[in-house]
């Protein structure tokens, strides 16, 4: 099947409550919800994208998390986004498992290279600066 529908063709086949815009397939197999999106590319399967978690701030406005972008965007105006450095001055810890490199301040020598995770409870301090 071509992955390429004209205008005139994707209406028609929108008619059909089983078709997905997504993988251009007709799922009678699979459900499809109101969007005509499948319950499999609504999971991401056969690498068609998800979609990325919502989070909402003490503003009131909804944002996209997209970790590889490394930016919130809101959900309504994608050019509003805030950069995940900006959200460092603001109570921001690192999630987890992602890597975070403590340097002393003095010298600059890097004192710890690993996860957020990995990091819990340890003391840090430069033995050529004490």
């Amino acid at each position: 099947m071509s992955h390429y529908l004209d205008s005139e063709k994707l209406k028609e086949r929108c008619k059909d409550p089983a078709f997905c815009i997504a993988c251009l397939q007709l799922r009678r197999d699979t459900p499809v919800d109101k969007h005509h999106i499948c319950a499999e590319c609504r999971k991401g399967k056969d690498g068609t994208p998800t979609r990325l978690p919502v989070v909402t701030l003490k503003n009131g406005k909804s944002y996209f998390v997209d970790r590889r972008l490394r930016e919130l965007r809101n959900v309504l105006a994608p050019h509003d986004s805030i950069d995940f450095e900006d959200l460092r001055d603001a109570d921001w810890k690192p999630h987890p498992d992602e890597i975070i490199i403590v340097s002393c301040p003095s010298c600059g020598k890097t004192l710890f290279k690993g996860t957020a995770r990995q990091a819990k409870g340890l003391i840090l301090y430069c033995v050529d600066c004490t």
